[in-house]
C-alpha cells in the first residue's frame, strides 16, 4: 500500500459552536462545508446505531483540512486537558505567523495554554494550547536566525527531554 496524500484531520467535538469559535475564530481556519449525515451509510461506517452527525470542514491556508465531527445521537462528553504523553491521544499542529500575538489573544477567546511560547533548539517558537474539548493543539512559528532567544530552552536541558 502506498499513501498518496493526507486527506484531513478529524476531531470529535462535544459542542460545534464552541469548536468553531476556537478553530475558525481563534485560529483563523475557513469553513468550506457544513454537512449533516444520518441513515444507513453513516451508521454502518461508524458502527453506531441511528447516527446523526454534524460535520464542519475547515480549510487551513496551505490546503489541508480539519473535519469537526459532532455526534448529536451519542452522549457528548467533553475530554479533559490531555497530557502530551498519553497513549492514544494525539495532537494537531499549526504553523502561525506571530505566536506571541496568538498567545496574547488567548483571554479574548477563552483559550487555555499549557505554557507561554518558548524557543526550541530547532529554531522555532512553540507552545501547546487546548481546544474546548481538551484536544492538544501545537502552535509553531518558524524564526529567523537571531542571537537573542529570551525563552530558549538550553541545549543540555533540551537533550534531557529526548528519549
Amino acid at each position: 500500500m502506498r499513501t498518496l496524500q493526507s486527506r484531513h484531520i478529524g476531531i470529535v467535538v462535544s459542542d460545534m459552536p464552541s469548536a468553531l469559535h476556537f478553530y475558525r475564530d481563534f485560529l483563523g481556519l475557513t469553513v468550506i462545508q457544513n454537512l449533516c449525515r444520518w441513515g444507513t451509510y453513516i451508521s454502518a461506517l461508524t458502527n453506531l446505531k441511528d447516527v446523526k452527525l454534524e460535520i464542519q470542514i475547515l480549510k487551513v491556508p496551505d490546503g489541508n483540512k480539519v473535519e469537526l465531527l459532532c455526534f448529536h445521537s451519542e452522549p457528548r462528553v467533553r475530554g479533559h486537558h490531555a497530557r502530551t504523553c498519553e497513549v492514544g491521544r494525539s495532537h494537531i499542529a499549526f504553523t502561525v505567523k506571530d505566536l506571541n500575538a496568538v498567545y496574547e489573544a488567548r483571554s479574548d477567546y477563552g483559550v487555555t495554554f499549557r505554557t507561554p511560547p518558548i524557543h526550541s533548539p530547532d529554531g522555532v517558537l512553540v507552545c501547546f494550547c487546548f481546544d474546548p474539548d481538551g484536544t492538544l493543539v501545537e502552535l509553531v512559528q518558524p524564526l529567523e536566525e537571531t542571537s537573542s532567544k529570551p525563552n530558549a530552552v538550553p541545549e543540555d536541558d533540551a537533550a534531557k527531554t529526548m528519549c
